[in-house]
């Protein structure tokens, strides 16, 4: 039995949103040792909405974990990073968007890159990554930030040769009901609250993509679990035209382990990783 109350807490609350069964399963966890027969007590939960973007999930997981690379890592995506950049190495202004705990942008500053900028809304994460990582030679650093509203004395428009999503764009759409729907729909058809504002936010933070980067020669990289009839239209809406579609591959053909490491498994079924490269159009 857990009881909800504000004080003598033993164990949290959290809720996690299974994207195939489109549902809340809640999560308890102990954070002392528990004498035998001692009664759960945990904070009251409010209503859950937005759950993955809400920024409370965020920092009370960055709080304990400590590193995730999510989808992929540097070593992994550095062939097709090399091959889709438009311009040397030494000259590119790189955002990470939505960096989280990830090493990404400090192994691309170790790799050569020498201005990068991460990014997040979470303060905790990037005041650990500061900690962590410091500000390397000069051109890395960590930026507390909506990735919706990007402030334009820090983000001023084209900017940006290359900029990099890992997953936050997902984690914005695995918020509604239907959360793998195709998003190229009249929003008025649609009664679920809830993945109406997803949607809105993702168009809003992709919109803020196309400002930053630099005309013609600016590419957004984007890794996501989502599949290309759902992504295409979305980002084509913004003004980001699709240029080319990879799936990860793996190391060795012959060993089933790297094929499962090409795909996310979500309540018993795996989901393809797709790399999207995208270059600006014009506003239409």
């Amino acid at each position: 039995k857990v009881t909800c109350c504000s004080n003598r807490l033993n164990c949290k609350f959290i809720s996690i949103f299974d994207v195939m069964q489109q549902r809340f399963i809640s999560v308890i966890f102990t954070t002392r040792r528990i004498e035998a027969h001692e009664e759960l007590k945990r904070l009251p939960a409010a209503r859950i909405e937005h759950f993955q973007a809400q920024k409370s999930y965020w920092t009370d997981r960055f709080d304990t974990e400590g590193q995730c690379e999510w989808l992929a890592s540097y070593s992994t995506l550095k062939p097709l990073i090399e091959e889709s950049r438009k311009c040397e190495r030494e000259d590119a202004q790189v955002i990470i968007l939505g960096c989280g705990n990830s090493t990404l942008g400090f192994d691309m500053h170790k790799d050569g890159y020498p201005n990068i900028s991460s990014v997040d809304f979470a303060e905790n994460v990037i005041d650990q990554m500061k900690v962590k990582h410091g500000t390397g030679s000069g051109g890395l650093s960590w930026h507390v930030a909506d990735l919706r509203a990007l402030p334009e004395t820090e983000f001023p428009c084209s900017k940006f040769h290359f900029a990099i999503d890992k997953g936050t764009l997902d984690s914005m759409l695995a918020l509604g009901k239907q959360g793998w729907i195709n998003p190229n729909v009249n929003f008025e058809d649609l009664e679920d609250e809830t993945w109406v504002k997803a949607i809105s936010a993702a168009q809003k933070y992709l919109k803020e993509v196309h400002r930053i980067l630099l005309p013609t020669v600016g590419v957004f990289f984007l890794v996501s679990l989502g599949s290309p009839e759902f992504r295409v239209p979305l980002l084509e809406k913004c003004n980001l035209e699709v240029q080319q579609i990879k799936l990860l591959e793996p190391q060795r053909q012959d060993r089933e382990d790297d094929e499962a490491k090409l795909k996310l498994k979500w309540n018993g079924q795996y989901h393809n990783k797709h790399i999207y490269i995208c270059t600006t159009a014009k506003p239409q």
